[in-house]
């Protein structure tokens, strides 16, 4: 595997939809109201960066990352395409915006998971993130239910 990574282009969408796409449809801790889902349709008015992993030309996982302050980043929409999980893609990844976040001077980083993604919140916690906050959430008109745990990582 020869996998890369590279700031997002506007004709990597389709590629980009398509992937997320699939992880809701395939991981239960996804809202699965596309309505909660149209930062994708404008990742450029979004997001201050968005990265894509690419292998043999094809996009097998994203990251983005929206600015909240002058000096804080959150991480949204981190997705390795599930038959490349398990490759140290996400790793790679990580250390990426660890770099992104260091080269613009922010001082951290945070996210949130929603409970049944148990593998991305032990990832986060052993990429150096700590839990600062945890909450039960109603989400969209069908009332889905989350427990959210909000992480932080001072840099």
């Amino acid at each position: 595997m020869t996998a890369i990574i590279r700031q997002y282009d506007t004709s990597d969408y389709n590629d980009v939809w398509a992937l997320h796409q699939k992880t809701i449809t395939e991981n239960n801790g996804f809202v699965k109201n596309l309505s909660f889902h149209t930062d994708l349709h404008t990742i450029p008015h979004t997001y201050e960066a968005f990265f894509v992993v690419e292998d043999d030309k094809k996009i097998i996982g994203m990251v983005g990352l929206k600015r909240i302050d002058d000096n804080t980043l959150e991480i949204k929409r981190l997705q390795i395409a599930a038959n490349h999980q398990g490759k140290g893609l996400g790793r790679m990844l990580m250390k990426h915006v660890l770099e992104y976040a260091h080269l613009h001077n922010k001082s951290s980083l945070c996210l949130d998971v929603s409970e049944p993604q148990t593998k991305a919140k032990n990832f986060y916690l052993s990429m150096g993130f700590k839990i600062v906050h945890i909450e039960n959430r109603v989400l969209g008109p069908d009332n889905e239910k989350f427990i959210s745990t909000y992480m932080q990582k001072d840099l």
